[in-house]
């Protein structure tokens, strides 16, 4: 059989052979931002979208260019398809509700650097910050202010940004429970029982917009005083606490990168710090299990290793 007849059968019956599949179009700038690419315009390549700040990549941060020879489309949350990608402000959600007292000002969504001011009626004692102001991140700094008059076992629980709440007893054993306005994800305990501490069980919930994100400093000051040595931080104050009602859960998710782009000292440094950690909150759990999802009475562990390098996420807290 001739050699260009059985290169032509080959290819036939194995069309992989004929090396790398098309490029993408190079016709991929977002608008007001810079992209960056993994390996050009070859397929498998990975496309990153950066704004500036107070800005996000809409409605994408990234994309992947297929074999095909095409960009994965600019899907939007409706199901439409955009030609070209944009920055859009980042702003953060709307004060939906807040009981015994008045806000200004009203408005459907406010842009970074907004101020939000609280007051409360007569009778009401205002907890929390009176003021809360929207930072870069898509979030309200300052924890959820309430009006409380001490009347109840529990203290108001207020509502905060872009949540509207159901339950308006705060006796023993009352629950409320908490929905996020459409477009936003809901963060933390959708409902909360009053404890007989007089504290809510749960976590404080927040709704999240997709571009949203938690700043470092954010998530290493919700560790609490038990993290502190092995953070490094000299705080002597316990930070946040977890009060869990007996048929309520908590799911710590500890990820892991094993990438080439991690080298083995980094990797193994990260592995100790994971044992710190699972030490501190559970110290009746052995290293020697082997087990990589521990069920606790009231903490779930769940260890994943990223065998790839990670496109940049927006981190949720937990």
């Amino acid at each position: 059989m001739a050699p260009s007849l059985c290169a032509l059968l080959l290819l036939a019956l194995h069309p992989g052979m004929g090396g790398p599949g098309p490029s993408c179009g190079q016709d991929v700038a977002i608008r007001s931002g810079t992209f960056a690419l993994s390996d050009g315009y070859h397929p498998g390549s990975v496309l990153t979208y950066s704004c500036p700040p107070g800005f996000y990549p809409y409605p994408l941060g990234s994309r992947l260019c297929q074999d095909n020879g095409h960009w994965t489309p600019l899907h939007t949350p409706t199901g439409s398809v955009l030609p070209k990608a944009l920055c859009r402000e980042i702003r953060c959600p709307a004060q939906l509700e807040f009981e015994n007292g008045s806000f200004q000002p009203r408005r459907a969504s406010y842009p970074v650097g907004s101020v939000l001011t609280f007051e409360c009626l007569d009778g009401y004692t205002l907890r929390g910050p009176a003021q809360r102001v929207c930072q870069g991140n898509g979030h309200w700094d300052g924890g959820t202010p309430a009006c409380d008059d001490g009347a109840e076992h529990c203290p108001n629980p207020g509502v905060p940004p872009g949540t509207t709440k159901s339950g308006s007893r705060y006796r023993l054993g009352e629950r409320v429970s908490y929905r996020c306005k459409a477009g936003l994800s809901l963060v933390g305990s959708a409902q909360r029982v009053c404890t007989e501490a007089g504290e809510w069980s749960g976590a404080e919930p927040s709704c999240r917009a997709p571009f949203s994100y938690d700043r470092v400093e954010d998530v290493g000051s919700q560790f609490g005083a038990s993290f502190s040595n092995v953070l490094g931080l000299a705080k002597t104050f316990l930070g946040r606490r977890l009060i869990l009602s007996d048929d309520s859960f908590v799911n710590v998710y500890l990820l892991v990168d094993s990438s080439k782009s991690v080298n083995s000292e980094s990797f193994q440094i990260f592995k100790e710090w994971v044992e710190n950690i699972v030490d501190r909150v559970s110290p009746g759990w052995g290293r020697n299990t082997g087990s990589r999802c521990l069920s606790l009475p009231e903490l779930t562990f769940l260890f994943f290793l990223i065998p790839f390098s990670p496109l940049p996420l927006f981190p949720a807290p937990f």
